[in-house]
C-alpha cells in the first residue's frame, strides 16, 4: 500500500510539473493515471496474496495441517543455521497397525485417526520444532539445536503419552508405538 501511495504522488507531481495548465483545465487524465496505479497496485497485492497462499499450500498436509515432506526437504538446511552450535536432529515416528484402523473402522476413522496423532505429537514437542506428515502413517518432527539425547527422549515422550479415544474405535484398537534402532 505505502508502494502505491508513493507511486501516485509521483505520477501526480509529474503530470502536473510537465503540464500545469492542462492538469488545472481538465484534471480527468490525471485522475484516471491515479486509479490505473492503484488499480495495477491491488491487482499485484492480490497476486502476491494468492502465490502465499498456494505456497503455503504445498508445504501443508491438509488433513493433519503438518508441514509436508517437502517443507522438511526446505527447512532441514535452515535448522542448523537456527542452532547457535548448528546440531539438530530428526525423529521419524511410524503409525504401527494403521492400515488395520482403516481396514476395520473406515478411512473417516483413519482420517480421524492420523489427526489425533499429529495433535498428540505436537503436544510433545518444542515451539521451535517442527512436526512434519510424511507420507500415509509416517511423521518426522525437526527439532533444531538438539543432541541424540533429546531427540531419544523427545520420541520417548511421543511413544509413551496415552492415546485419547477416537469415535469408533475400541480401547483395543488404539494405535501403538515401539522404539526402534
Amino acid at each position: 500500500l505505502a508502494g502505491t501511495l508513493v507511486v501516485a504522488a509521483l505520477t501526480l507531481v509529474v503530470t502536473v510539473a510537465l503540464f500545469p495548465a492542462d492538469t488545472l483545465a481538465d484534471p480527468g487524465p490525471v485522475v484516471l493515471a491515479l486509479i490505473a496505479v492503484a488499480s495495477a497496485a491491488m491487482i499485484t497485492q492480490s497476486f502476491r496474496s494468492t502465490e502465499e497462499r498456494l505456497r503455503a499450500r504445498g508445504f501443508t498436509d491438509p488433513l493433519t495441517g503438518a508441514l509436508n515432506r517437502a517443507a522438511l526437504e526446505a527447512q532441514y538446511a535452515d535448522a542448523a543455521a537456527l542452532s547457535a552450535d548448528g546440531r539438530q536432529a530428526l525423529i521419524v515416528l511410524d503409525l504401527d497397525r494403521f492400515s488395520d484402523v482403516n481396514a476395520r473402522h473406515g478411512r473417516g476413522t483413519g482420517e480421524a485417526a492420523l489427526a489425533e496423532a499429529c495433535d498428540v505429537i505436537r503436544l510433545e514437542v518444542r515451539g521451535a520444532d517442527t512436526v512434519h506428515r510424511m507420507d500415509a502413517d509416517a511423521f518426522a518432527v525437526l527439532l533444531p539445536g538438539a543432541d541424540v539425547d533429546h531427540a531419544c527422549a523427545q520420541a520417548e515422550r511421543v511413544r509413551l503419552r496415552p492415546a485419547r479415544r477416537v469415535p469408533g474405535r475400541r480401547r483395543a484398537d488404539r494405535v501403538r508405538g515401539r522404539r526402534g534402532h
